[in-house]
């Protein structure tokens, strides 16, 4: 499936994706399965429906969410988003638009970071060299997932944990890194790696998942998406597709989704003759390009 392709030259979108508070309402609206009346996105929210009939305007001006008349089955009049993937696309060749996007950037890293900085003690440490990473997850968790994410970030520390270990033996040892060639050696450059998770003490808006795309590299993207396995493949096919891709045997899937082992022996077949591959190696390697 394409996704809805949105131009930035529009100057109410162009305001609109600078506009945090904005864009975390659509994205809940985004992430609903049916479409919802300005009370119900005002409860979840949490502000008020004049508040959000403000928002829900400026959405559909924007382009961004599509307006659903009232009828004798529902009687209010509803909100959708436009699509599941939206992608906004600007030109790389307009300073303005150029400009455009640094800002939204740079406004969802404020809107991360000051997060951050409200969930620690101290203000979050400017970080120097370009091995870093952050990321902010604003989503709330359910119990559940929050049980995953504790299990993910273990699983992260223990690596984390071998790599100090290493670089502890690298230490005591003294070894000296043979592939740089003789001379003066550099200063090295040391970093710190931590990971954190935290209750929060409310819940938090999501922020909005898009994409931006310049104009030259549109036609290209699209076309990796609709070559993908994900587009290629039904919602059944692809999972028997991933559980192949991971090794396990057609026994073992045939008993993980309750079907028989012959009917995974034919899908197997449709799926290595929908996405041109003939071994399970093959398989693997395509199931990684999406």
């Amino acid at each position: 499936m394409k996704p809805v392709i949105l131009k930035l030259s529009s100057p109410v979108l162009a305001a609109a994706v600078c506009d945090v508070p904005l864009m975390q309402r659509w994205e809940v609206l985004r992430r609903s399965d049916n479409p919802m009346t300005p009370r119900e996105l005002a409860a979840v929210c949490g502000v008020s429906p004049e508040q959000i009939q403000d928002t829900l305007d400026r959405l559909v001006d924007a382009g961004l969410a599509a307006r659903n008349r009232a009828s004798s089955k529902s009687r209010a009049v509803t909100y959708r988003a436009i699509g599941k993937d939206v992608v906004i696309e600007w030109s790389d060749e307009s300073e303005v638009e150029c400009q455009r996007v640094d800002e939204h950037h740079a406004c969802f890293r404020r809107a991360g970071h000051a997060l951050v900085e409200r969930l620690q003690a101290a203000p979050a440490s400017k970080r120097k060299g370009r091995n870093w990473l952050v990321g902010d997850l604003t989503a709330t968790l359910n119990h559940e997932e929050s049980r995953q994410a504790v299990e993910i970030i273990s699983n992260a520390l223990d690596a984390l944990r071998a790599l100090e270990q290493t670089a502890y033996k690298r230490i005591q040892s003294g070894d000296v890194d043979t592939t740089k060639p003789p001379g003066p050696a550099p200063q090295p450059r040391h970093y710190y790696a931590n990971l954190q998770m935290q209750e929060l003490d409310a819940p938090q808006l999501p922020l909005p998942t898009w994409t931006f795309w310049s104009s030259r590299s549109i036609a290209h993207m699209i076309a990796r998406i609709e070559s993908s396995p994900s587009a290629l493949l039904s919602p059944r096919e692809h999972d028997i597709a991933r559980r192949l891709a991971a090794g396990d045997s057609r026994p073992e899937i045939a008993k993980a989704m309750r079907i028989s082992q012959n009917t995974v022996a034919s899908t197997a077949k449709r799926i290595y003759a929908k996405l041109g591959v003939h071994s399970r190696a093959e398989l693997a390697s395509r199931m990684r390009t999406g």
